[in-house]
C-alpha cells in the first residue's frame, strides 16, 4: 500500500506568546482526518513544549462542526495540567486559543458530562501527564466504551504496556462502564514521575500471539454476547485463542463492547469495536477481529490504531523509534502533520515485506 501523502499546516498569524519557548503554532482544524485528532494532538503537543496555540476552523471535517463536550473536557484537562489561559474552549466553538504555563502534577477530576468518549479524553491528557515529571492522578468521567472510539479496555491491555515498556509509569482503574447515551463511566489514572519516555524500538522474536478477549455487556441478553462471540471466533479461525470472557458489568444503561489482544514485542497489540442500537452484534465481532487478525498476519509490532495513538510518544523520547505496523489511518497522517509544527524531527516509513516500517528520530520533547 503506497504511503498516503502527509498534509502540512501552514503557520497562520502570530498571537501573543506565553510559556517557556515563546513560540506560537496556529492550525487549521480541518486538516488531515478533519476531526478531534487534529485538537487532541495540538493541545497535548502545546503544553508538552510550552508554546502558545491558536486552532481554526476546529473539527472542520465533520457535520456538524466545532467542539463537542469530550474535546471541551480534554482541552480544560490539559489546560489544568499547565496553568493555561483558555480561550473559546466551549461545545460548538470552532476557534480557541491555548497559552500553557509549565505542566505540573497534582490530583485532577475531569467531567465529559456526556457519554464522551474517556480514551478519547486520555489520548490528550496522557502525553503531557506523563511529560511533566511529577505524580498526576485523575478521575474522568463520560463514556468508556463509545462508538469509533477505542474501548477504555483497549487503552489497559494494549497502549498501557506499550507505555511501560517505553519507561512510563502509568495505571488505570476502571470503576464504573459507561455506555452511549446515557455516559456516567469512571476512570481513575495515576502517572508516576519516573525516567524520560525511552524510544520504541522492539528487538528479539515475537511472543507467541495467543489471543484473549472481552466482552463487556450491560442489560443485555447472553444472544448478543454469544453472536458477538461466534463472530469473533469465526474471523480468527486459524490464530492461538485464549479466554474470550463475557464481564457483566454494572452500568447506568445497556451497552456492548468487546475487545481483543494479545501480546508483541511492543507490549501488546489489539482490536476493539463498541455496539450501539441497529447494529448487528456479529459485525462488532468481526470489527474487533479484524484489525488484530490483520496486524497478526502481517506480522507487525504495532496495529493500525495503536500506531495513532504511539506516534506522540516516540515524538517525546530521545533517539530513533522503529517498529512495524501493517496501514497507517488518517489518524495517525494527521498526528505526524500536527507535530511537525511544534518541533522538527525526520520519519521515514521503509517497505518492510507484508509490513511498512516507521522510523522516527525523537528530539525529547
Amino acid at each position: 500500500m503506497p504511503e498516503a501523502p502527509v498534509q502540512k499546516v501552514k503557520p497562520g498569524p502570530p498571537i501573543p506568546p506565553t510559556g517557556g519557548r515563546l513560540t506560537v503554532v496556529s492550525i487549521d482544524g480541518s486538516i488531515g482526518e478533519g476531526g478531534g485528532q487534529v485538537l487532541r494532538t495540538a493541545v497535548a503537543l502545546s503544553a508538552i513544549t510550552e508554546s502558545a496555540l491558536k486552532v481554526t476552523n476546529i473539527r472542520g471535517g465533520r457535520e456538524p462542526p466545532g467542539m463537542k463536550a469530550q474535546h471541551v473536557a480534554a482541552v480544560r484537562a490539559v489546560g489544568e495540567l499547565c496553568g493555561a489561559e483558555l480561550e473559546g474552549v466551549e461545545v460548538g466553538s470552532t476557534e480557541m486559543r491555548f497559552k500553557p504555563e509549565s505542566l505540573r502534577g497534582g490530583t485532577y477530576e475531569v467531567d465529559v458530562g456526556t457519554a464522551g468518549s474517556i480514551a478519547l479524553v486520555l489520548q490528550a491528557f496522557l502525553p503531557p501527564a506523563i511529560s511533566c515529571g511529577e505524580r498526576v492522578e485523575a478521575t474522568v468521567k463520560g463514556g468508556t466504551d463509545v462508538f469509533k472510539a477505542p474501548t477504555i479496555t483497549y487503552l489497559a491491555r494494549v497502549l498501557l504496556p506499550v507505555l511501560r515498556n517505553m519507561g512510563a509509569n502509568v495505571t488505570l482503574e476502571i470503576q464504573r462502564r459507561g455506555f452511549f447515551p446515557e455516559g456516567g463511566g469512571v476512570v481513575r489514572v495515576t502517572v508516576e514521575p519516573g525516567a524520560s519516555v525511552k524510544p520504541l524500538a522492539p528487538t528479539g522474536p515475537q511472543p507467541r500471539p495467543t489471543i484473549d478477549g472481552e466482552i463487556a455487556v450491560s442489560r443485555l441478553g447472553q444472544d448478543i454476547t454469544d453472536r458477538i462471540r461466534r463472530a469473533m471466533v469465526r474471523r480468527l479461525q486459524g490464530q492461538p485463542l485464549g479466554e474470550m470472557g463475557v464481564d457483566l458489568v454494572e452500568a447506568s444503561g445497556e451497552g456492548v463492547s468487546a475487545t481483543l489482544w494479545a501480546p508483541r514485542r511492543v507490549g501488546a497489540i489489539g482490536g476493539c469495536d463498541v455496539g450501539k442500537r441497529g447494529y448487528p452484534a456479529e459485525r462488532l465481532g468481526e470489527t474487533a477481529a479484524t484489525n488484530i487478525a490483520r496486524a497478526l498476519r502481517a506480522d507487525a509490532d504495532v496495529d493500525e490504531h495503536l500506531l495513532d495513538q504511539v506516534l506522540i510518544y516516540c515524538l517525546m523520547a530521545t533517539g530513533r523509534s522503529s517498529f512495524s505496523f501493517e496501514s497507517m489511518s488518517s489518524h495517525a497522517q494527521t498526528v505526524l502533520a500536527v507535530a511537525g509544527e511544534f518541533a522538527p524531527f525526520r520519519k521515514e516509513i521503509q517497505n518492510d515485506g507484508r509490513r511498512k516500517r516507521m522510523v522516527i528520530d525523537g528530539e525529547g520533547l
